[in-house]
This record gives structure tokens, C-alpha cells and sequence, in this order.
């Protein structure tokens, strides 16, 4: 049974799913949206500094007085590639730092329906090779990241082995959005259960994300080669649509002879890793996460 803090999560949901029904400009998208990432979790201080390269759209997010340990997480944000930005995210991506000694860079791509596929990819994956020409270990990174920021965690991990970088540590993907064209069976038996999204939500969305005359296929990972991928970890409530997506990734990680694992969360929703410190079941999530990882860092 769900704990009660998962109940006012849900609740939470709901609303947004209310507020986004009634304005679903991208403006009101990413307002709702905001309103929902305010109340979620349990809030702390947290210091944005952009990087020291002007060119680069990303955030260091620390805790005022927090020293962290050698490894960095670069975190995606999720949102729809509509909304959701390194002020919102950023508390949950230090969740995970705490379990791993690890700072938090958030990647602050630019978003829909101004900037499309592949223009989130290419920033992000400029977030890294900074990171790693400024001296990083990539045996020390990790990706993370939540929905589409998900989605991201794969194709911007497919752009970086095609500049010729090295792969980070391992990857964390929380209910990653990954089938545009909603095929999976999950799509089907969740409908009714998932508070935030569907099969038509997710067509619309993806059909802009990939842009015009492009085949909604090209910003999925899920038919491309993941060959050469690192250990990745991926999470999804039971409730949600997206079930099929990470089932379907880890299938085909696993046969590219990648180390992956799928945990799939009984009754959870959507984004429910983001009330890490609040909800039972999203703190055990994140210690289960954070288990993973050190299995492939350095001691």
C-alpha cells in the first residue's frame, strides 16, 4: 500500500494535471509546472553558479557549506523538454550527490517549442566535454536525470561515444520517456492508472520534439545501437505509462552487453523519485540508486 506522503504527492499530481489541461501554452505549461516542483520535497538551501565558460548552458548546485567528494553528477531535467530548468531540479539531483559524494552540474538546455531536437542533445552533450577538458574523470560522472531529461541521459550518452568521448560511469534514469509513438503495452494497461500522462500526450509532444517532416523515431534510443553505454540503472512507477520504455531500454542495453537493470516501483507515478526525503518510497528509491552507482565508481 502507497504511504500517505505518496497520497499528497498524488494529489499533487492531479492538480498539475488540472492546471496543465487548462492552459497548455508552453507558457502555462512551464507555470503549472513550477507551482508543482515549488511543493515538492523537502526544500533546502541551494547555490547555482553557472560554469566558468560562458558558452556552456549549465549550473553547479551545491548546499551552502556542503563539501562534496570527487564525483560529479550531470543532471537533466525533465519537463516535457518544455519546462523544468536547473532551479527546479536541482534539490533532487543533490538527493543523489549525499549517497555518493558527488557534486551536482545541471545541464540548462534550450526547450521546446522555440528550440527542438536535436538542439537539447548537442547542449548537454557540450555540458560534458566541458566537463571533461576542465579535468573531470569521467570515471567519476554520472548521468541522471527524470522523463525527458531520461530520454536524454541515452541520446546525449549516443552523441558523446560520437564525438569520440568517453563514456561516463554509469547512468540513472528516472521514468524515462522514450517511446514517442506509445507502442508499449503499458500504454494500454496504465492508462487509467498514470496521473500525468498518455498515449495522445505523448504523440503530440514527441511529434514536436523531433520537428517536421522527421521521423518521431530519431530522438529515441530505443532504436539506436547502445553499444558502448555504461552500467545503467532504470526506475519507473508501477502506475505509469512508461512503464514498456524502461523495460524496453534495459532489454536492449542488456543485449548490447551493458550492465542494466530495471526497477520498476509498485504504485508509484511519474516524477515520484522528486519527493526523495519526504515519501518512503522515493528516499528508498534513491538509496537503491546511489547503491548501484558505487558499485562502478573508484573507491
Amino acid at each position: 500500500m502507497a504511504s500517505a506522503e505518496a497520497e499528497r504527492f498524488n494529489a499533487l499530481l492531479r492538480q498539475w494535471a488540472l492546471d496543465a489541461g487548462a492552459d497548455p501554452s508552453p507558457e502555462g505549461f512551464r507555470a503549472c509546472s513550477q507551482v508543482m516542483f515549488d511543493a515538492l520535497g523537502k526544500p533546502f538551501p541551494v547555490v547555482l553558479t553557472p560554469v566558468a565558460d560562458a558558452a556552456v548552458r549549465a549550473f553547479w548546485a551545491d548546499e551552502p557549506g556542503v563539501t562534496t567528494g570527487p564525483n560529479v553528477i550531470l543532471f537533466l531535467h525533465g519537463g516535457g523538454f518544455q519546462a523544468g530548468s536547473a532551479q527546479t531540479h536541482a534539490r533532487f539531483a543533490i538527493e543523489l550527490g549525499r549517497r555518493i559524494g558527488a557534486r551536482a552540474l545541471m545541464a540548462e538546455y534550450r526547450r521546446m517549442p522555440d528550440h527542438i531536437y536535436p538542439t537539447q542533445v548537442n547542449d548537454c552533450a557540450d555540458v560534458y566535454q566541458w566537463l571533461l577538458a576542465s579535468g573531470q574523470d569521467p570515471g567519476r560522472v554520472i548521468f541522471a536525470g527524470e522523463s525527458a531529461g531520461g530520454n536524454l541521459c541515452f541520446t546525449v550518452q549516443l552523441e558523446v561515444l560520437r564525438r569520440g568521448l568517453p563514456a561516463p560511469a554509469a547512468t540513472y534514469a528516472m521514468s524515462p520517456w522514450l517511446d514517442f509513438e506509445a507502442l508499449g503495452q503499458s500504454y494500454v494497461y496504465n492508462k487509467t492508472a498514470d496521473l500525468v500522462s498518455g498515449a495522445e500526450t505523448t504523440c503530440f509532444l514527441g511529434g514536436i520534439y523531433a520537428g517536421e517532416g522527421v521521423d518521431i523515431r530519431a530522438p529515441s534510443p530505443l532504436y539506436a545501437d547502445l553499444s558502448g553505454m555504461p552500467p545503467t540503472l532504470v526506475q519507473v512507477g508501477g502506475d505509469e505509462v512508461m512503464v514498456s520504455d524502461a523495460e524496453q531500454i534495459v532489454a536492449l542495453l542488456q543485449a548490447a552487453g551493458v550492465v542494466a537493470e530495471v526497477d520498476i516501483v509498485p504504485e508509484m507515478q511519474h516524477m515520484f523519485q522528486f519527493d526523495a526525503g519526504v515519501m518512503p518510497e522515493a528516499t528508498a528509491s534513491y538509496d537503491m540508486a546511489g547503491q548501484f552507482i558505487r558499485r562502478f565508481l573508484p573507491n
